[in-house]
């Protein structure tokens, strides 16, 4: 039972009251808010997958002074269990960046003006699922998540990337010491946090391979020596298509569900 209704949070009555309805039911798909620009307190939705199983290359815009959710220009790839980060320097500053999830290395732009995806750089490795952040300088770090073997495997991966908003391209960073996909992870943001760690990347937890994990690690940005090593499976060729790739992972990650609500189902197939 895929949704399409939404509803709003009121930290003043502690209460939710109900919204406007997407214009499509979908899970798994990625949303944040433009906090500048044309579209400013506006919340982009891209991708994920709808009740049939399909998966989506469309998008909508919520709009809270109405309430209403609006369609969009459509992305160029069909994306599920991506990310989509709002750049904040560079040249395409106040524009989304959509990454992952497509089943190659493809990344978009959303041009907030023409309200259209445009291609930037395409990502050093096809990944499901990467925990991502800001960091501090304005680069966006990309770390974890899962991808196919060349047995056509899903593993988690411990490699890591960082995409540059001054020239729209990616490019592999020091690698995690654990492999990691559904991690949680957060940017110490120096503004906020005080001590030695503020301005690193914290990821926490997730499944690795074959164990569910409790450490957690940091990534220092600018840091010139690296004790890390790539743990796990790494990633290579796939005979696998990009959508074969997408129905994998959603099986994949159907079977997790399963596995924690014996009677739940969700997934593409």
């Amino acid at each position: 039972n895929v949704l399409a209704s939404a509803e709003l949070y009121d930290p003043a009555t502690g209460k939710f009251t109900a919204t406007g309805t997407m214009t499509t039911a979908r899970m798994e798909f990625a949303a944040a808010l433009f906090t500048s620009g044309p579209l400013a307190g506006q919340v982009l939705v891209t991708g994920g997958s709808d009740a049939l199983g399909s998966f989506l290359s469309s998008a909508e815009l919520y709009n809270p002074a109405t309430g209403t959710f609006t369609a969009t220009g459509s992305m160029a790839e069909a994306r599920f269990l991506h990310t989509q980060t709002l750049l904040t320097s560079g040249p395409n500053s106040g524009s989304m960046l959509i990454a992952s999830g497509s089943g190659d290395q493809s990344a978009e732009l959303y041009d907030p003006a023409s309200q259209s995806f445009k291609a930037t750089g395409s990502m050093t490795q096809i990944v499901f699922d990467p925990n991502v952040a800001t960091l501090g300088n304005g680069e966006l770090i990309f770390a974890g998540g899962s991808t196919f073997n060349s047995q056509g495997q899903i593993v988690p991966i411990a490699g890591a990337e960082l995409y540059d908003p001054a020239t729209g391209e990616f490019a592999a960073a020091d690698s995690m010491t654990t492999a990691r996909w559904l991690a949680a992870s957060a940017f110490l943001d120096a503004s906020v946090v005080s001590g030695s760690e503020a301005g690193n990347f914290l990821v926490a937890g997730g499944l690795g391979i074959n164990s569910v994990l409790a450490s957690a690690e940091l990534f220092v940005p600018g840091s010139s020596s690296s004790s890390s090593v790539s743990a796990g499976a790494v990633a290579v060729a796939s005979a696998l298509t990009p959508a074969e790739k997408r129905q994998q992972i959603a099986r994949a990650v159907n079977a997790l569900h399963q596995q924690f609500s014996p009677s739940g189902r969700f997934g593409a197939r």
